[in-house]
């Protein structure tokens, strides 16, 4: 009878945690400042990991020449964003979290004066059998993130040709 006790603690514990992951996804997206990232264009399919995009965002490779050696791979950065538009694009990098709206990202490499970033937000799983579909649009295919109070970024949709639009399942 104490066997039987344990194990069902167990589980319950277990349900207790993937609730409360599942709730606090969900809070984030629903509490989170809404932000429009262009997207470049990258191969959306692996055999091995099957059906999800790549994505690269303008923001994840930064063009600046001022103080760029001081960022090195493995550093915590906070880029503040600027509305441009509808798209929320770079204005500048810091080391330090700013009053500003921001996403926070970490430093891949430097080279010359650019900067690669990333923040989290790369991969987007797709329904099986629809990757040659965002194969084929993925340079008119958006995404709108949720950035928490921390910078902390989460997908809320991919938008294909400004009409179609995925709600996230990540």
């Amino acid at each position: 009878m104490n066997k039987r006790y344990s194990i069902l603690i167990i589980i319950l514990i277990w349900v207790f945690i993937i609730s409360f992951m599942i709730m606090y996804h969900n809070y984030k997206l629903e509490t989170g400042t809404k932000v429009l990232l262009k997207t470049q264009p990258v191969d959306p399919w692996d055999l091995f990991r099957g059906n999800y995009v790549t994505l690269s965002y303008d923001i994840s490779r930064l063009d600046f020449s001022s103080e760029i050696h001081k960022y090195k791979p493995g550093d915590t950065v906070y880029i503040i964003l600027k509305q441009d538009g509808k798209y929320h694009r770079f204005l500048s990098v810091r080391k330090t979290i700013p009053d500003k709206l921001f996403i926070k990202g970490i430093v891949q490499s430097h080279y010359s004066n650019n900067l690669r970033v990333k923040y989290g937000i790369e991969s987007y799983f797709i329904e099986e059998k629809t990757g040659r579909y965002y194969e084929n649009n993925m340079d008119r295919t958006d995404i709108e993130i949720v950035l928490d109070d921390n910078g902390f970024a989460l997908i809320n949709k991919l938008i294909v040709n400004e009409q179609e639009e995925i709600d996230s399942i990540n």
